[in-house]
């Protein structure tokens, strides 16, 4: 069969070749690489060693008899493809227990992950490896080595499989000739039944094959892809049933909707079943909708900018005002004539981007002040304490802006720590600030519980409240209220079968019975010691699950790209309908938290150590890549002082998470961000208190990553 394969692509390397190198994108256009029914780049059954963008997130819907699935794919760098997949087996029961399941069908979850080993070149190949069910069950396990080509209209994928995908067995497995131990594919014994673990002993071992294919677009067809590809998966035991093939060879079509973002696919597969997927995908690092220069406009009886001299306090109203109207608040403002320079403390809601917030802020400063000023000097303070200031050179900066030169704008603005107690040493003038302010935003919200033995899908819809008192710039009070408007919760019955407190697996309770109900009710006092030490006390409902009292404390100097953090609450579980009520279960939670940034990739490292929710010990390892829109692509894993039994399925706790800047949606500037994190499963052990407004985030505007590499925002 190897033979066939290497036959196969000769063939169509030649017939590639033999193509004109000029022919116009109206004819060839190509709108992205194939995707396959697994959400990965790949043709039907089979990957390619391709790739999209970094920043890329891709929701794949599959419909290959007896298998659904739904796939949500990231790619956090432009060499990593990581996804989550959920099957629905439509062939086997849930259980074999009807008062259990009923007929509900069986579901499985698990993780791929595809990483490039080389680049293609002129002459080389795109190369790379993956792992299929990763840290899953193995009803679905794979591993491969692909090679990927692209001439002109055509690519070509050829590559090696065990597990699953090589179980057609047409060639003798290669890695036997480093140990004969990868001539069986073996589990070890101690592997818990119920996935979650690296099965590591098993990765290329077993039969393997050799699977080919290829992908063409179709002329003057707006990009409509033609595939093609050899199946060396043999359906005898994936999924845990033997599935009919009366072909080795799959074929099928991808029809781009709306050109990459939207694509759909028609198979044929097997010889017997036909097969569809859905793709959507954006490049979540990018804006999604265009965003139009920010403007200042300002009366010509206001410019100063014209004039000579004007009074102070005729500088002050003036930059008040046209501040406000950009969402820019000034705190307190000195004008220092004899030195040239004026001085500000600011807040703002508004901008995500610090380049483009001292930008925006310039621009108005530029108008409102006049001539004698030649020099801005700009901070911004969060619950009182300032984040940065900002030292710009009034003539060059503006020149810069008015000819785009990112070189001038950067030797014209100097950035660097702020004032340790800014509203002494900026004080001239002062708006009157009357407490409490009190400000709300209602919006509509989805609760959703996916996968269990009642029912596939369980959903809410309901109404958001979130509310805000502020008592002093150091002293606020946050508040979330939820109003159901419609769910089917009702139908949920499986109960708990943790041996651990019961502090997370309670969730259908607090479904059930909290459908309206306070998530959140959380006083907070924030203050500063010393330019790099922070430190908040806490106290009140601090999520759906539990309230208490305690505070944190985190060094984390402007210039440096870690931090060291700790936290220590003691709390009590809530009662089930998520009032004001509590539980008699209560215990002490807290952690030391190490951050470290590498500042070129901007990859975030956390490390977390200490006792959580259900009284186990262990540790939490995160990773995050920041991208220079605020994008946030993670993953997280746990280990604790408690047995795989213990914990129950899954082993051990895990997930991923994005965390989307909200502006790349709109048009105009938004500077706060949408979460969207899953978990296979929802488990008691290695479960993290959810304390509102802690310190990281809080402090995200005080690091001079900030500002680093991103002379091209002052220019929004």
């Amino acid at each position: 069969m190897h033979k066939t394969a290497l036959n196969f692509l000769c063939i169509v390397l030649i017939t590639s070749f033999s193509l004109k190198a000029d022919i116009s994108d109206y004819i060839y256009p190509v709108y992205g690489e194939s995707i396959n029914l697994f959400g990965s780049h790949g043709l039907i059954q089979t990957p390619s060693a391709r790739f999209s963008d970094d920043g890329t997130a891709r929701f794949t819907f599959s419909d290959s008899g007896p298998f659904k699935r739904g796939v949500i794919t990231a790619y956090p760098f432009s060499w990593m493809e990581a996804s989550y997949r959920y099957v629905d087996i439509a062939h086997t029961l849930y259980s074999q227990s009807f008062e259990f399941s009923g007929d509900q069908t069986l579901k499985d979850k698990g993780f791929n992950l595809k990483l490039r080993l080389f680049k293609e070149t002129r002459y080389l190949p795109d190369l790379a490896i993956g792992f299929r069910d990763l840290a899953g069950t193995g009803r679905f396990s794979s591993e491969y080595i692909v090679a990927s080509k692209r001439s002109n209209n055509f690519n070509i994928n050829l590559g090696l499989a065990t597990g699953f995908l090589g179980s057609e067995n047409n060639i003798k497995n290669p890695f036997r000739y480093i140990s004969e131990s990868f001539s069986q594919r073996t589990r070890k014994g101690s592997r818990s039944s119920s996935g979650g673990e690296l099965a590591y002993e098993t990765w290329f071992s077993g039969p393997s094959s050799l699977f080919f294919g290829f992908d063409y677009v179709l002329p003057y067809a707006r990009g409509t892809v033609f595939k093609l590809e050899y199946d060396s998966n043999n359906y005898l035991e994936e999924g845990g049933k033997p599935l009919p093939k009366d072909s080795n060879y799959n074929f099928g079509f991808d029809f781009p909707i709306i050109k990459d973002n939207l694509r759909l696919s028609l198979n044929y597969e097997r010889g017997n079943t036909f097969s569809l997927a859905w793709n959507i995908s954006f490049n979540l690092s990018q804006n999604i909708v265009p965003h139009s220069k920010q403007e200042v406009k300002i009366e010509e009886r206001f410019n100063y900018s014209k004039n000579r001299n004007v009074r102070s306090e005729a500088i002050y109203t003036n930059t008040l005002k046209h501040l406000k109207d950009n969402g820019i608040y000034l705190q307190s403002q000195t004008v220092d004539k004899k030195n040239k320079t004026s001085k500000i403390l600011v807040s703002q809601g508004r901008y995500l981007s610090k380049p483009q917030l001292i930008s925006q802020t310039f621009k108005v400063m530029n108008k409102t002040h006049p001539k004698i000023i030649e020099n801005f000097h700009i901070e911004e303070t969060t619950a009182g304490h300032s984040n940065y200031a900002a030292i710009i050179s009034r003539d060059a900066f503006e020149e810069a802006l008015d000819t785009y030169d990112t070189v001038l704008a950067k030797e014209s603005i100097y950035i660097k720590e702020g004032t340790v107690k800014p509203f002494e040493n900026i004080n001239e003038f002062v708006p009157k600030v009357k407490y409490p302010i009190f400000h709300y935003n209602i919006s509509p919200a989805l609760r959703n519980h996916i996968g269990g033995p009642d029912a596939f899908y369980f959903g809410q819809a309901w109404i958001r409240i979130d509310a805000e008192t502020a008592f002093s710039r150091k002293l606020f009070w946050k508040n979330i209220v939820g109003i159901s408007l419609a769910d089917n919760f009702g139908n949920l019955k499986l109960a708990s079968d943790s041996v651990l407190p019961h502090v997370r697996t309670d969730i259908v309770k607090y479904l059930k019975q909290g459908k309206n109900n306070i998530l959140r009710s959380q006083l907070n006092y924030v203050e500063k010691l010393n330019s790099s030490i922070f430190y908040k006390f806490s106290g009140g409902i601090f999520e759906e699950m539990f309230g208490g009292i305690g505070g944190e404390v985190m060094y984390r100097p402007f210039d440096k790209n870690f931090a060291v953090g700790a936290d220590a609450y003691f709390v009590r579980q809530r009662n089930y309908e998520q009032d004001f009520g509590f539980q008699d279960y209560e215990t002490f939670t807290g952690h030391l938290t190490f951050y470290y940034q590498e500042p070129k990739s901007r990859i975030l490292f956390k490390l977390s150590g200490g006792k959580y929710l259900a009284k186990d010990s262990g540790v939490t390892f995160e990773a995050a890549r920041y991208f220079r829109n605020g994008l946030e692509i993670g993953a997280f894993a746990s280990q604790t002082d408690i047995s795989k039994e213990e914990f129950g399925e899954g082993s051990f706790d895990k997930g991923f998470y994005f965390n989307v800047p909200i502006e790349i949606f709109l048009n105009i500037p938004a500077k706060h961000k949408t979460y969207f994190g899953l978990r296979p499963l929802t488990r008691d052990g290695a479960a993290k208190l959810i304390v509102g407004s802690n310190l990281w985030d809080l402090t995200t505007s005080h690091n001079y990553l900030n500002f680093m590499d991103k002379n091209d925002q002052f220019f929004r």
